[in-house]
């Protein structure tokens, strides 16, 4: 599927396409299909829906605004061929701040089911990276997770999407960033040999972790929602 979102780098707009794989066909690749329908995309030059075109939004209103994130409907768009479940133990909440260079942002959990954030750890993410109203990312930042398998550390996770109705909402979130397959469940040299073997056979490969060995992947995760807590 395709869509279109504006642009970071200049006034226009940029198109997305993300090929997805059904986990139960194994082994393939989407190398050649991409290869392909990118050789039909270029030179082209269609007119994106105005649907597309999201309002600007006034920033200065967010003076902390806390968003709860919707993990409920969150698909796996990287890597493909090996699933690795979004499956958070607390609520995550992404506080958003209107700062003179632009949006200021800090991400934090909560007990299920709260309305706040009541878990004592938080990760400033900074200043974004990237806010072009009203789209915005986050600076990479490494965190500690809380999931039902137990603490993950995500290194360089990344949060990117815009701002939607007046501020009240977020849309079209996107967590990405990298896991080390050494958390995982069961861990152990052989289950991380035949990880990174399924991601080879999908057209990924494991990288190598901060501590040089390789045994970590990208993630990326689309799909989701965000309203105020005030709202």
């Amino acid at each position: 599927m395709w869509g279109w979102w504006d642009s970071f780098g200049s006034s226009g707009q940029s198109i997305g396409i993300a090929m997805i794989c059904n986990r139960n066909i194994s082994p393939f690749t989407l190398a050649g299909d991409a290869v392909d329908l990118a050789s039909l995309i270029q030179g082209s030059s269609p007119t994106p829906s105005a649907i597309a075109r999201r309002a600007r939004v006034d920033a200065r209103r967010l003076r902390g605004e806390t968003f709860a994130l919707d993990l409920s409907k969150a698909w796996q768009s990287e890597p493909c061929g090996v699933v690795t479940p979004l499956s958070m133990k607390h609520e995550l909440f992404l506080e958003a701040r209107a700062v003179r260079r632009g949006l200021e942002l800090t991400l934090s959990e909560g007990e299920r089911g709260s309305r706040a954030p009541s878990i004592g750890r938080s990760y400033a993410l900074g200043t974004a990276r990237a806010f072009h109203n009203p789209r915005f990312a986050s600076r990479r930042t490494d965190v500690e997770l809380t999931t039902r398998f137990g603490e993950i550390t995500v290194h360089q996770l990344e949060i990117e999407g815009a701002l939607a109705d007046g501020g009240k909402a977020l849309a079209e979130l996107s967590l990405s960033g990298v896991l080390d397959l050494r958390q995982q469940r069961p861990a152990g040299p052989r289950a991380i040999a035949g990880t990174c073997g399924n991601l080879r056979r999908a057209g990924a490969s494991c990288r190598r972790c901060p501590d040089g060995v390789a045994a970590c992947v990208a993630v990326r995760f689309e799909g989701i929602e965000a309203r105020a807590l005030s709202d």
